[in-house]
């Protein structure tokens, strides 16, 4: 998909597990400096096509993105980090239908 100097810099592998959920890992190698809206729009584009029309919400399934990332990218100091949607008040969970890692190995 990508390349550096003729070298592979982007992987996408797409699961199901068995209890259904959906995980999109994506390993990339070189920083483009928009992982965060690539991140979202990966997340929304495998939950918004898990629906057909007339479909109840129901269906919809967990889905997970995980980035792992050859670089430096987030200003945590940890490698691991996991977002999920949250109340910016009480920090109450809307949900863990959705759920993003990234797990910075420079």
């Amino acid at each position: 998909k990508g390349y550096i100097e003729d070298k592979f810099s982007r992987l996408d592998v797409k699961a199901t597990t068995s209890n259904n959920e959906i995980i999109n890992i994506e390993i990339q190698l070189k920083n483009e400096y928009n992982m965060i809206k690539r991140s979202l729009y990966y997340w929304s584009k495998l939950y918004s096509e898990q629906l057909n029309e007339g479909e109840d919400y129901s269906v919809l399934k967990r889905t997970i993105c995980i980035n792992i990332l050859n670089f430096k990218y987030l200003k945590t100091r940890m490698f691991h980090s996991v977002y999920r949607m949250k109340e910016i008040h009480t920090n109450e969970e809307l949900s863990d239908i959705e759920e993003i890692h990234f797990i910075e190995i420079p």
